[in-house]
């Protein structure tokens, strides 16, 4: 491929035709390839186009395209017979190649794209591939499923046979193969070619520059698209005629034309719906298009199932979804694979009865409606051109210089005592793209002992951020390390006592082994069968486990204090080797609170989402703010409820993705996954994430596009996958914030452990507190309806109000304040930071060191 920046001029092959508006009616033109001469354009990039035209034409320049040739000569698109693909494919072909080759050897191009379909029309750059110009071979549609579809082909029959060998040997003979979705990017990886080769583009427009809509004020059906059986026109049809005894005044637009076109004309006066149902003159111009497609009320997408519309992700859904239209559609494959069930409407493929009950609940429930729409939006932010656009760009090797990069979210807004990252110089942290170098996202299941490097910014200096001059050098920090690990676990010290080896050990719980992110069978069978078993069921089983989970462990619970005493001998070790009796330091929390309290809840339902104004209410009425984590695709979410959630102080983050157990199945299905998850983080404008039944593998978890994480924990031996961290402190995982809860969560203390007063949790928070650490607690809403649980909780918060000395804040507001003191250069560059002092106690071999605040 040309170096980035590199390409200059573009030659394109495309049997789809370019629009022209010089005949009556104006030729239609494919609108990808319209989008995509567009683009180059506007980059500065020449570009000599051969396609389908309303003339035959050679080196035309259209009028307002500057840098375009256009190289077309004029076909009647026929489907029927199916004799006329051949005929058509190998027509063009031979005009293409004809083309190409006389324009090769004229002029130097940069890059050769040519479109699908047919396949082998790749071949036409045949003398630019042998002058060693590098050819994009852009696949709208995968053929050999395509034609078994079209002409009732079984798989061993010669003509898909003969099909998928050429699809075969074009993928292999082009340099870099565009797609439009991940489905078929998977499934041309599954035949044999090289997933790195492959950019996927969707089928989605610039849209930026419309004026606002005005929707119609009767209930207006849009469907644009081909008048052919498969794309279900007469399924919608059929959908109006149940509909318009409750809604008269129903309007189905049909914008487009094919061969079905009198089939479905007769259809409607059949079943006595010429009022009801229009069609527009012939194909509509793309952007004529979308200014109808903004004015209706609902979108319909009701392709059938014919063993090819499985695989498509159409225009038309990317229309409605950029353009914010509610819309119903066919359940198939590749659009669920972008859109959860609350963001659409969806029906079962060919069934107008399922389609009109959709249309009926959507016009009856217009706030709902336009609530999916948002949900359908965010869902796929990503496919956006405004975010596609650079991926096209970038695989033909031109440089996105024309539009700015999209922008970052704001912060959260602090407490007045915060600082943001701005006042303080401090960098936001980046959109997550690629996986960072050096991750070993493998199929390994989990099995890596995991990269020092991801915990390497968690040294005892930046945790005591020790002030005054001289300041102790690297060599005095290692002595002090290798004297005081001697705290830790034997498991934590097996390979050595430098930082990286025991921050690894201890903080990326590499001390239970290279196996302990991987699921047991018997926990990946319990998932699997999770979703049919009676909640009364699943508390037996953990119950069952709360003995032998608690003998297995290899740290101690409720309270595990060797970390803790680890920190304090590194800085007791210090003061030895510095000769001082006290060190000044920049105390743990701001204004010199005593300690960190964090209130977390998971959202796991939508009956939990249904109590989440009492939680809040609760929490308020203690005086607490707290988060709310929200499970992306498990449950409609509620988007009024998360700005209310803002606007009254307190956090929203994401919960995973699906709740099912399956997020961390292999590091394939995380980092597929994942994509979908920062796109919910980017929609809801979330700062964190903790992952569903505290599943973990902190190097797969690098993908996150998040500030900071919550799916740790310092000890805790009745989760999942048991063990933890043993750090009472918030800490860095490579590029996010991790805080850990340091609570036992609320279904373990009341339903596991049969708890009936908040005694554990406030028994630890003294220890917390006498440590200068961080309490942060997980509850949740869909527990709370239970009475004892909520008299617990209830029970927690009021003595807790009782203690003045904490620093109730949101997860955000830790994050940023603990980045915000290891990164502050002085402490006056820190807003709200006190200065310590810290003396080694009088027992010459205690661990144990006196704090107190200066002054």
């Amino acid at each position: 491929m040309p170096p980035l920046g590199t390409t200059r001029r573009v030659l394109m092959v495309s049997q789809h035709p370019y629009a022209s508006h010089e005949t009556q009616p104006p030729f239609w033109g494919h609108p990808n390839v319209s989008r995509n001469v567009a683009e180059l354009l506007a980059h500065g990039v020449e570009v000599d186009l051969v396609c389908t035209t309303p003339r035959v034409c050679y080196g035309r320049r259209p009028p307002g395209r500057a840098g375009l040739r256009v190289y077309g000569i004029r076909m009647k698109e026929r489907r029927s017979p199916a004799l006329w693909y051949p005929v058509q494919y190998a027509v063009f072909f031979l005009w293409a190649l004809f083309v190409v080759s006389g324009l090769a050897w004229r002029r130097r191009y940069d890059v050769v794209q040519v479109d699908n379909v047919p396949d082998f029309l790749v071949f036409s750059a045949l003398v630019p591939r042998l002058r060693r110009v590098p050819v994009i071979f852009f696949v709208f549609e995968l053929m050999p499923e395509m034609t078994a579809a079209r002409l009732h082909l079984g798989p061993d029959d010669l003509r898909l046979r003969l099909v998928s060998r050429l699809q075969r040997a074009a993928l292999a003979w082009a340099d870099r193969v565009i797609t439009v979705s991940e489905r078929l990017r998977r499934i041309m990886g599954e035949r044999g070619l090289d997933a790195t080769r492959i950019t996927v583009v969707p089928n989605s427009h610039p849209l930026g520059d419309l004026p606002a809509a005005v929707r119609s004020r009767t209930p207006v059906l849009i469907l644009p698209t081909t008048l052919i059986g498969r794309y279900g026109a007469q399924v919608a049809i059929r959908a109006v005629a149940e509909l318009r005894h409750e809604w008269p005044d129903i309007t189905l637009r049909i914008l487009g034309d094919g061969e079905y076109r009198s089939r479905l004309v007769a259809l409607t006066e059949e079943l006595g719906l010429q009022r009801h149902v229009s069609f527009s003159p012939g194909f509509v111009p793309w952007r004529q298009a979308v200014e109808e497609v903004r004015q209706a009320t609902i979108g319909i997408v009701p392709i059938i199932s014919d063993g090819y519309g499985e695989l498509m992700l159409p225009n038309k859904v990317c229309e409605f979804v950029f353009l914010e239209i509610p819309f119903a559609c066919s359940r198939l494959p590749s659009i669920e694979e972008h859109l959860p069930a609350d963001a659409v409407a969806y029906f079962e493929p060919g069934d107008a009865a399922g389609l009109a009950a959709q249309i009926g609940w959507l016009l009856r429930n217009p706030e709902q409606a336009r609530q999916q729409a948002q949900r359908a939006r965010r869902a796929m932010a990503d496919l956006e051109w405004e975010s596609a656009s650079p991926r096209y760009l970038r695989a033909l090797g031109v440089a996105s210089t024309s539009r700015p990069p999209a922008a970052t979210r704001e912060p959260v807004p602090p407490p007045m005592f915060l600082p943001d990252a701005k006042s303080l110089g401090l960098r936001r942290r980046q959109p997550a793209g690629p996986v960072p170098p050096g991750l070993s996202l493998t199929e390994g299941e989990g099995t890596s002992l995991g990269d020092p490097g991801l915990f390497a910014a968690n040294t005892p200096a930046a945790f005591w951020r020790l002030l005054g001059e001289p300041e102790p050098t690297a060599a005095q920090w290692a002595a002090a390390v290798t004297a005081a690990a001697v705290e830790l676990p034997e498991t934590a010290r097996v390979a050595g006592d430098d930082i990286q080896a025991l921050l690894l050990k201890t903080l990326g719980e590499g001390q239970f082994g290279p196996g302990h992110w991987r699921l047991s069978r018997a926990l990946r069978l319990y998932y699997g069968l999770r979703p049919v078993l009676p909640r009364w069921l699943t508390v037996i089983l953990r119950r069952s486990r709360r003995r032998s989970a608690s003998a297995r462990s290899a740290l101690n619970w409720p309270i595990e204090d060797r970390y803790v005493r680890f920190q304090w001998a590194v800085v007791q070790q210090m003061l030895r080797l510095l000769g001082r009796t006290t060190l000044p330091f920049i105390h743990f929390w701001p204004d010199g609170h005593q300690y960190a309290f964090v209130l977390t809840h998971d959202v796991e339902t939508a009956i939990g989402q249904g109590r989440v104004r009492a939680l809040a209410d609760i929490d308020a009425s203690h005086g607490f703010r707290s988060s709310f984590n929200f499970v992306a695709e498990r449950y409609p979410l509620d988007l009024d409820l998360m700005g209310e959630l803002r606007e009254r102080g307190f956090e929203v983050g994401v919960h995973g993705l699906k709740h099912d157990g399956q997020l961390f199945r292999s590091s394939h299905e995380f980092l597929r996954r994942a994509e979908r998850i920062n796109r919910h983080v980017r929609a809801l404008d979330a700062a964190g994430f903790r992952a569903p039944c505290t599943h973990r593998n902190p190097e797969w978890m690098q993908a996150l596009d998040i500030e900071y994480d919550l799916s740790f924990f310092d000890t805790d031996p009745f989760e999942p996958i048991p063990g933890g961290t043993m750090s009472l402190w918030p800490f860095q995982i490579g590029r996010f914030l991790e805080l850990p809860y340091t609570l036992v969560q609320d279904y373990t203390l009341s339903s596991v452990l049969n708890e009936a007063s908040p005694r554990l949790w406030l028994e630890k928070v003294d220890f917390i507190r006498q440590h200068y650490g961080m309490a942060l607690v997980n509850t949740h809403p869909d527990y709370l309806s239970d009475p004892g649980t909520r008299r617990v909780y209830t029970t927690f918060l009021e003595a807790m109000r009782a203690r003045s000395d904490s620093w109730n804040a949101l997860p955000s507001e830790v994050a940023r304040w603990w980045r915000a003191r290891r990164e502050a250069v002085s402490i006056a560059s820190l807003p709200g930071a006190v200065q310590n002092t810290i003396s080694a106690s009088e027992a010459v071999n205690s661990t144990r060191v006196n704090v107190s605040l200066a002054g």
